[in-house]
């Protein structure tokens, strides 16, 4: 192999693309049947691939849904790594996080669909990865909401765990009610999240 072969640079290409096209199609397929009622065939059929292909990039369904869940972590993930690196107060901070986790949700509503409805549907390791990746971005929330209760910003008497499940959830039900057409813009609909959220925990 010659390094920097043009030809090994384009089958890694199509490989990438053929890859992302199954997640895809398996992001859209599991959000419009549930992963239960969704089959490797149609799933194949939908990505315009072979059978066989699916099957070479993906083992079997359940390494689908993991692609999806890594998919959507990454993304919340990313968003909340930028606003900690940032200098902010724990309610700014706090504000950032949810606009951020709304803007997620409805920039890829069918991801978010699939990453928050199919957890139950995952087995064994994977399962358990996923749940600890979740309690880690979970935590971004209770250590920001931790620190203004310190700070006197937020209520002295703010159930902190259940208070930062509460308000995640809530950001999450977004991509359930909002609309691209509706009322609400994408940006409005995060900024009004987080005026929610703010209003549950100051004094």
């Amino acid at each position: 192999m010659v390094i920097g072969d043009p030809a090994v640079a384009a089958r890694s290409e199509r490989g990438a693309e053929t890859r992302a096209r199954i997640i895809a199609a398996g992001t859209e397929l599991f959000a419009e049947r549930g992963y239960a009622a969704a089959s490797m065939r149609q799933l194949a059929e939908l990505a315009g691939v072979s059978l066989s292909a699916s099957y070479y990039y993906f083992p079997g369904k359940q390494d689908v849904l993991i692609a999806i869940m890594e998919e959507a972590m990454s993304r919340l993930e990313a968003g909340a790594r930028d606003v900690m690196t940032r200098d902010l107060e724990p309610l700014e901070r706090l504000a950032e996080l949810v606009r951020a986790h709304v803007r997620v949700h409805l920039q890829e509503p069918e991801l978010a669909r699939v990453a928050d409805g199919e957890l139950r549907a995952l087995g064994g390791a994977s399962r358990e990865d996923v749940i600890a990746w979740r309690d880690g971005y979970e935590a971004y929330f209770r250590t920001t909401l931790a620190e203004g209760v310190d700070q006197g910003v937020f209520s002295d008497v703010l159930d902190v765990p259940i208070t930062a499940m509460a308000i995640i959830t809530m950001a999450t039900g977004t991509a359930e009610w909002w609309r691209p057409k509706g009322r609400l813009s994408a940006d409005e609909a995060a900024a009004l999240l987080s005026d929610l959220a703010i209003a549950m925990t100051v004094r």
